[in-house]
């Protein structure tokens, strides 16, 4: 254009590329040139391609748990923390308008499957986490962990898991991947024993006889299944192995306890480790051992439970009884000795049966035979019903009595041979007794009255010295069969029983009696104050042979004492408030020296007479006088009781302090037969009460008042 005028030119830039990708090229920068042929100009030009949301995110696996493979399949222990990483993803989004910021991730689906193959939906087991986020520049990512949710992973609920996690834009464009974690057992629980005590059995001891072993029981050479042992382990692929450690054993002889060597416990008993099996492979005593306890233990490996397996030794009858002599102490078997004319059931022997058993005492016994030396001719003749044996009581099933059962004449035989026999149902064992006759001199005396009844006599207090007594039921005598006997008399043991003693007292000879004719004399007079009774043993021999029957004299009672009463006891005064009818003064006691049966005599108390003081002192006999008599024998003021010498005040109106102030009464005590030589005075001081109103005496009053003058008199 020319200098004066100007050319304005206009052009259009077209893009030859068909569509536009933000993702791809951004900014295009292009430079015009325009020219009139001789002058150019160039001019650049920016063309910026706007983005738009037209990209889905992306996600994928960085890492898996342990191998730190991408791989979506990861195997992890169930013990695997919470806070580990079981995938690392990688979530990203190629527009560049959305920042890892605006990205949403989650964990859209879980299922589960439990060790049973049930699959079940399992929301909540597992969470995200963005561990490393990228905003600048775009594009976008990020990686997220996947976790396992509180409280973690356990294999003994669900096995494998197939869980989905989706990555979401603002716009709802998605993706999602799917992963599958799969949880390994882990040893994280004890096995236990069902039941977790340990068991307790009982079992035979070991026979050495099978034609004497109960049902069940165990031959020494095979060896017995006592128990099957049962445990069980929470974990899924648990392992378990029994073992026996050791034990305790409880001795049949004290039932002392002491630790027993495993070396023993094995031998004796024998535990399958795959299987549990308790067996019993050695012997058992029930006569050494009474109870076993086996430590058994169950390991998976890792942790070890123990329990105690409790045996109970039965007994059973393998041992065949014996026979020993337990009376008399210091005899033998082929050494006894009976005198002869021994009543039936006199004791010749007693035998105690005892096996080595435990459950020993059901035992049977017999008298087999007796063979009984003659003698005239020596010659051993069977004889019957000479002897028996007896239990000696159902309580004592283990000893037997062999006692006299018919007469034995040393005369006629003078030894027996006895066969006694023993079994407890499976054995028998047999003692032979060797028993030798004593002769002796046949016949003993008789006394006129034998024990436990004995001789009475009674005597009464105060009597003659020397003074013959006439005995009860029959005169002291006695008699002997044999034709040379020669009989006496005399006094063994005198005791004196005094009165309020409980124990009787030996004392100097009180009786005797005279060795011939067994008359008895009382040597001392006696007071029945003093003693109750003197009891003695009649003894009479022949020479060899003494008979004994006891002799009670009692000493009769005399009324010969007054009663008396206890002044110690009894107060001189008593305070009495007034108007209290029927109120207890006093309890009267008295004592008397005679006795009734033992205890003193019934008292009977009365009142003899009542003397009221008045305010001024004076003094005046109320009772006795007509019309103050009561039927209680005593005064309308007071009441006795006869018996029980319980005083009271009257049950009308009580004492009245403004009429007396005092009362003297007199009491005297009878035995009903003799009078208390010295009466009781009691004074009774009647204490006032406020109970009578003020009196204005005169009740009437007159005064004349001259006018006009201050002073008046009064009459």
């Amino acid at each position: 254009s020319s200098s004066s005028s100007s050319t304005r030119l206009r052009c259009r830039l077209e893009v030859a590329v068909t569509a536009l990708d933000a993702e791809v090229h951004s900014l295009l920068t292009a430079v015009l040139m325009v020219s009139d042929g001789l002058f150019s100009t160039v001019c650049p030009v920016e063309v910026t391609v706007l983005n738009i949301n037209d990209n889905n995110p992306a996600v994928a696996v960085l890492a898996a748990a342990l191998t730190g493979e991408q791989s979506p399949h990861a195997t992890v222990p169930e013990s695997w923390p919470v806070s580990a990483a079981l995938f690392n993803l990688s979530i990203s989004d190629p527009d560049n308008t959305t920042s890892a910021a605006g990205l949403a991730v989650a964990v859209v689906s879980v299922i589960s499957t439990t060790p049973a193959g049930v699959t079940v939906q399992n929301a909540g087991a597992f969470s995200v986490h963005v561990a490393q986020e990228l905003r600048v520049p775009p594009p976008a990512s990020a990686t997220v962990q996947v976790l396992a949710a509180w409280p973690g992973l356990d294999a003994e609920i669900f096995t494998r898991h197939v869980l989905v996690v989706q990555v979401s834009d603002p716009d709802q464009r998605a993706a999602a991947i799917t992963l599958e974690v799969n949880v390994t057992d882990a040893n994280e629980f004890a096995p236990m024993f069902i039941p977790a005590a340990g068991p307790s059995l009982s079992v035979w001891e070991t026979s050495n006889s099978s034609s004497t072993s109960p049902a069940g029981a165990p031959s020494p050479n095979q060896p017995q299944s006592l128990l099957q042992l049962h445990a069980v382990d929470a974990d899924l692929t648990a392992n378990l192995t029994f073992a026996l450690e050791g034990g305790w054993v409880q001795a049949s002889l004290d039932n002392s306890w002491a630790a027993a060597d495993l070396a023993w416990i094995v031998a004796l008993l024998r535990l399958v480790p795959a299987t549990g099996e308790l067996q019993l492979i050695g012997p058992l005593d029930a006569e050494l051992v009474r109870t076993v306890v086996g430590q058994v233990a169950v390991t998976d490996g890792l942790f070890t439970t123990r329990a105690n397996v409790t045996l109970h030794v039965l007994d059973r009858n393998d041992n065949p009884p014996r026979l020993t002599l337990v009376q008399p102490a210091q005899g033998a078997l082929t050494n006894l000795s009976v005198v002869e004319n021994r009543d039936v059931g006199t004791l010749v022997a007693r035998l105690s049966a005892s096996d080595a058993d435990l459950e020993s005492g059901n035992y049977s016994f017999s008298l087999v035979s007796v063979l009984s030396t003659n003698s005239t001719d020596g010659s051993l003749d069977p004889t019957q019903g000479l002897f028996e044996v007896a239990l000696v009581a159902a309580i004592k099933p283990h000893l037997v009595d062999v006692r006299v059962a018919g007469l034995l004449d040393a005369e006629q035989y003078h030894q027996h041979v006895l066969t006694v026999r023993v079994t407890d149902g499976a054995f028998a064992a047999d003692a032979v007794l060797v028993v030798r006759m004593e002769d002796e001199n046949d016949n003993v005396p008789e006394l006129s009255s034998s024990p436990p009844a004995g001789y009475t006599a009674h005597v009464l207090e105060n009597a003659a010295e020397n003074l013959l007594l006439t005995v009860q039921p029959t005169a002291v005598s006695a008699r002997d069969r044999d034709i040379t006997a020669h009989l006496s008399f005399r006094l063994l043991n005198q005791t004196v029983h005094l009165v309020g003693q409980l124990q009787p007292a030996p004392s100097l000879p009180v009786l005797a009696i005279d060795p011939d004719s067994g008359l008895v004399h009382v040597l001392p007079s006696l007071d029945a104050e003093a003693v109750l009774s003197v009891s003695a043993w009649v003894a009479c021999s022949d020479g060899v042979n003494t008979v004994q029957s006891p002799l009670t004299v009692d000493v009769m009672n005399v009324n010969d004492n007054p009663p008396r009463f206890d002044a110690a006891t009894l107060p001189a005064t008593v305070a009495v408030p007034e108007n209290h009818p029927a109120l207890f003064i006093v309890r009267l006691a008295a004592t008397d020296a005679d006795r009734e049966d033992g205890s003193p005599p019934p008292l009977e108390y009365s009142l003899l007479q009542v003397e009221a003081v008045d305010r001024q002192g004076l003094r005046t006999l109320v009772w006795p006088r007509a019309s103050g008599l009561s039927a209680n024998n005593g005064s309308m003021l007071f009441t006795l009781n006869s018996t029980s010498g319980e005083v009271h005040v009257g049950p009308v109106a009580g004492l009245d302090a403004e009429v007396a102030r005092a009362y003297y009464l007199t009491f005297e005590v009878s035995d009903g037969l003799l009078m208390s030589a010295v009466a009781y005075a009691l004074e009774v001081e009647v204490q006032d009460e406020n109970d009578n109103p003020p009196v204005i005496d005169p009740a009437y009053y007159t005064t004349t008042v001259l006018e006009f003058n201050s002073s008046s008199s009064s009459s």
